[in-house]
C-alpha cells in the first residue's frame, strides 16, 4: 500500500473522532450462529475496531490488523470503552504476511486482497467448529464489488487442513455496470 493510502486512512479515522467505528457490520452479525464463541479471531483491515470489539464481547481473543495507526488508536479506545481486550497490529496487508498464529476465525469486511487468500489455510485451526457443527472460519464481504451478489457458499479452501471450510461470497459472473 502506498504511503498516500496510509495517510488517507489516518485522515479518515482522525475525522471520525473518538466515537470510532460504531456498530458491527450487519453482514457479520447475521452470521452470529455460524461463528465460534471462543478461540482466536483475526480481523483484517479492522480499522476502528467495530467488528473486533463485537467479536471480543462474544468471547473471542481478537487480533486486529490494519495499516492505519489512527484507526488502531480508535480501536484501542473502543475496546477500553467496551471492556474488552484487543491485540492491535499495524501492518500493510497488501505487502506484509498475516499476523502470526492460528485462528478459529478470520474476518475481512469491506477489504478485498485476493493474494491474502493463499495464507488463510495455514492460519486456520484445523476443525474449528462453531455451534451446530457448522464451520465458518473465514467470513468476508466486499459490498461494492458487483461480482459478489449470489449469497454465501461453504467450501474447503485450497490446501486447507482437514475439516476446515470457509464461508465465502458466491461469485456471480456478470457484466454489471460500474
Amino acid at each position: 500500500m502506498a504511503e498516500g493510502d496510509r495517510a488517507r486512512w489516518d485522515a479518515r479515522y482522525r475525522d471520525r473522532g473518538p466515537e470510532g467505528g460504531g456498530d458491527p457490520s450487519p453482514f457479520l452479525v447475521a452470521l452470529d450462529d455460524l461463528l465460534p464463541r471462543r478461540g482466536r479471531a483475526l480481523d483484517l483491515a479492522g480499522g476502528a475496531g467495530r467488528n473486533a470489539c463485537w467479536l471480543a464481547r462474544r468471547g473471542l481473543d481478537v487480533t486486529i490488523a490494519d495499516v492505519s495507526p489512527a484507526g488502531l488508536e480508535l480501536a484501542r479506545a473502543a475496546a477500553a470503552a467496551a471492556g474488552v481486550t484487543l491485540r492491535l497490529v499495524e501492518t500493510d496487508l497488501e505487502t506484509d504476511p498475516l499476523p502470526g498464529g492460528l485462528y478459529e476465525l478470520i474476518v475481512s469486511i469491506d477489504f478485498l486482497c485476493r493474494p491474502l487468500f493463499a495464507a488463510f489455510p495455514a492460519a486456520l485451526v484445523s476443525g474449528a467448529v462453531p455451534p451446530a457443527g457448522r464451520r465458518a472460519p473465514v467470513a468476508g464481504r466486499r459490498p461494492r464489488d458487483p461480482t459478489l451478489r449470489g449469497g454465501l457458499v461453504r467450501r474447503p479452501p485450497r490446501g486447507a487442513r482437514r475439516g476446515a471450510e470457509v464461508l465465502v461470497p458466491r461469485l456471480v459472473h456478470s457484466r454489471a455496470r460500474m
